[in-house]
């Protein structure tokens, strides 16, 4: 069912889901931004190559870099490496998409300005109260243009943030170069130097102009996730089980060449906690009381539970 004012009751309840993401291979998340790296033009091994991370002109080829975030320190803005929650949301959004709502509606789903031609089938989706759309929407939001005859935009009720990396190596791996004269950047995350090149779909060979180079997140490092969700529903709790079950399974994968088998993850460490105002919360009477040091602990009473208890909430909906 879709809730047109999912806030009008007040905030009563929060669920807050912890993971520890650990790499089980590299992971491709590029800036816009790229530097300039030089290699003397020569592609032998053991060539010396000047790899400044500050150097964004002048000679040298380009590399494109990893995502980065800056932080003001002691009067300095330090940058760092790390995955942005819009990453995590959007891989998790676009999964639940494909698997919960009817393909013909995908692109309802996901686009924020609607074509005049959408508007009758937004209609009859919301009407019908199909349980896959709603899911979406109400977990997610939706943001759309103004219309007179079609108003049920809504904001999110959930959450992601994410930590950096917290045990990289700040030395990258570059493979078959003696590293010489190198400025490397931000220290907190290990990561390695790719080449590659695109195939053109015509000639089956390599696409002429295509090789570039990049960096990538090395494997086995973590890094944390925190999901917030505001008056969670019991089908929500579900999908976080089923979510992690896939996440663990490699069906998920985040970043960019994922058809490369980029972006694995596996969460070596999970929490769930909720806080509600009220004893008598149907998710409540399914938990375990608990304490844990935060200032929610304070202001509402605080249990612990297993997701996966959920699973079955999620999948009647669609019964």
């Amino acid at each position: 069912m879709f809730e047109r004012a999912i806030f009008s009751p007040g905030i009563q309840s929060l669920l807050k889901v912890e993971w520890k993401l650990t790499l089980a291979t590299p992971l491709c998340v590029r800036a816009k931004r790229t530097f300039k790296w030089n290699s003397s033009g020569n592609k032998s091994r053991n060539t010396s190559i000047d790899y400044n991370w500050n150097k964004t002109t002048g000679d040298g080829n380009n590399i494109f870099d990893l995502h980065f975030d800056l932080v003001i320190k002691n009067g300095e803005l330090i940058p760092f490496y790390s995955v942005p929650a819009s990453s995590i949301r959007g891989t998790l959004r676009t999964w639940t998409i494909q698997h919960f709502v009817k393909r013909s509606d995908w692109n309802l789903a996901n686009l924020e300005k609607k074509d005049d031609r959408d508007i009758p089938r937004l209609k009859s989706i919301i009407e019908s109260e199909d349980a896959g759309f709603s899911l979406i929407t109400n977990l997610f939001g939706i943001s759309i243009d103004p219309d007179d005859s079609l108003d049920f935009a809504h904001a999110s009720c959930i959450r992601f943030q994410t930590r950096p990396f917290s045990n990289g190596d700040f030395r990258p791996n570059i493979a078959g170069h003696l590293a010489e004269n190198n400025v490397y950047g931000p220290d907190n995350a290990a990561f390695q130097i790719k080449e590659r090149s695109p195939i053109d779909r015509i000639t089956q060979g390599s696409k002429d102009g295509g090789l570039h180079t990049y960096l990538e997140f090395s494997p086995g490092q973590s890094f944390d996730v925190i999901i917030d969700i505001v008056n969670p529903k019991k089908e929500y709790l579900g999908l976080i089980s089923l979510w992690e079950r896939e996440i663990n399974d490699g069906e998920i994968l985040f970043g960019a060449l994922k058809s490369n088998s980029r972006g694995q993850f596996k969460i070596t460490r999970k929490s769930h906690r909720f806080f509600s105002s009220s004893a008598d919360n149907n998710i409540s009477i399914r938990s375990i009381k608990s304490e844990y040091a935060d200032i929610m602990n304070i202001l509402w009473e605080t249990y612990s539970l297993d997701c996966s208890d959920f699973i079955s909430d999620l999948t009647s909906l669609f019964k």
